[in-house]
C-alpha cells in the first residue's frame, strides 16, 4: 500500500500537518454587525455597484439590484449596463419603442458614474423587453 503523505524514505519522522493548528483570537471575531439585509438601504450607489459587481450568482447581488432599482437604476440587458435617467434632461420620446436623451450610466472601467447622451429602447409598463 502506498502512503498518501509525501516524504523522505530515509526520514524516519513523519511529516508535519500541511495546515497548522491554529486559533483566531476573540477580539478579531466580530459579533456586533448587523446583518446585510438590514443595512443595504444606508449604502451609497458606488458601494452598491460593487456589491453587484463583485458578488456574481449570490443573494447579495440580488439584493443590490433590488436597491438599485429602488433607487431608479435600471439594468438593460442587451447593453449589460446600469443606467438611470438624468433629473435635469428628460428624455424625448421617438416612438412607441424607442426615446432618446441624457442619462447617467456607471462606468465599470472607470468606476463612476458618466452623463451620456443616447437612444434606448423605451421601457414599457413591465419592462420585460430590455429592462430587469
Amino acid at each position: 500500500m502506498l502512503s498518501t503523505k509525501v516524504y523522505s524514505l530515509f526520514d524516519d519522522v513523519p511529516p508535519r500537518s500541511p495546515v497548522p493548528k491554529f486559533r483566531l483570537p476573540d477580539c478579531y471575531q466580530v459579533k456586533n454587525v448587523q446583518p446585510i439585509e438590514a443595512k443595504i438601504s444606508s449604502f451609497n450607489e458606488e458601494t452598491l455597484m460593487w456589491i453587484f459587481y463583485s458578488c456574481p450568482r449570490d443573494m447579495k447581488q440580488q439584493m443590490a439590484a433590488m436597491e438599485l432599482n429602488n433607487r431608479n437604476w435600471r439594468w438593460h440587458k442587451k447593453m449589460q449596463i446600469w443606467l438611470t435617467k438624468d433629473d435635469v434632461m428628460v428624455p424625448q420620446s421617438l416612438g412607441p419603442t424607442h426615446e432618446r436623451g441624457y442619462y447617467v450610466v456607471w462606468d465599470t472601467a472607470n468606476w463612476r458614474k458618466e452623463r451620456v447622451c443616447d437612444e434606448v429602447p423605451s421601457p414599457g409598463p413591465n419592462e420585460t423587453a430590455n429592462f430587469y
